[in-house]
């Protein structure tokens, strides 16, 4: 199995390391087998940390960390009970400036729009996923406002990330001056609250209200 994508990421972390990710706590999420190969490979290689910038956040596994864990961050009573029948099925091992989280699960890696709780497909790999990454850094993690954001405002803490003041789902822009710090859990539940909304909307509606 080639991991030449995952390798290219590994150089441009902030933070590796050769700690063996938990392989019972990857089968607790019920992942089929490959991807529990693949993601612990992924794991014991950037066991945690931060790249292009701290737009992307890669969880590690283990306690006593300044950022959150994988573990940690996977608790069903963390932030994932507040988005209720939208809360995703997958293990969520990375996430965006803007939080958007990329989860692993029997259909490949997905991202997760805490706004809408909207799912999509990314790559059936974690290698794919990691070149597509690659490919559209900007896109995938929000690369450019993090270094906006970050040369007015100083480096992003650990365990935040930035969110709009004005929801993008509701048509705010992807700017410094719409972007504020905010702790990556209290942003999660706060915007699940705006994805159950929309779940219950006409998609009439939906465009009416997101735009008014």
């Amino acid at each position: 199995m080639q991991f030449k994508n995952v390798e290219k990421l590994v150089k441009i972390s902030t933070s590796s390391s050769s700690a063996l990710c938990d392989l019972e706590f990857l089968r607790d999420f019920k992942i089929l087998e490959p991807m529990v190969k693949e993601l612990s490979y992924f794991l014991s290689k950037i066991n945690g940390g931060y790249a292009f910038e701290s737009a992307l956040h890669i969880m590690g596994s283990g306690l006593k960390r300044t950022d959150w864990s994988i573990e940690e961050w996977n608790d069903p009573l963390l932030w994932r009970d507040a988005y209720k029948s939208l809360n995703p099925k997958g293990l969520v091992f990375a996430e965006d400036l803007f939080g958007i989280q990329f989860l692993a699960s029997e259909e490949g890696v997905s991202s997760f729009d805490p706004e809408t709780g909207e799912l999509e497909l990314i790559s059936k790999t974690v290698d794919g996923w990691v070149k597509e990454v690659l490919d559209d850094y900007d896109f995938y993690t929000g690369h450019s406002l993090a270094n906006e954001w970050q040369k007015i405002n100083g480096p992003l803490p650990d365990k935040f990330r930035l969110i709009p003041k004005m929801p993008f789902v509701f048509g705010g822009e992807f700017e410094v001056e719409n972007l504020y710090a905010a702790e990556a859990v209290t942003a999660m539940r706060s915007r699940a609250s705006i994805a159950l909304q929309i779940k219950d909307l006409p998609n009439d509606e939906k465009i009416k209200f997101q735009f008014e």
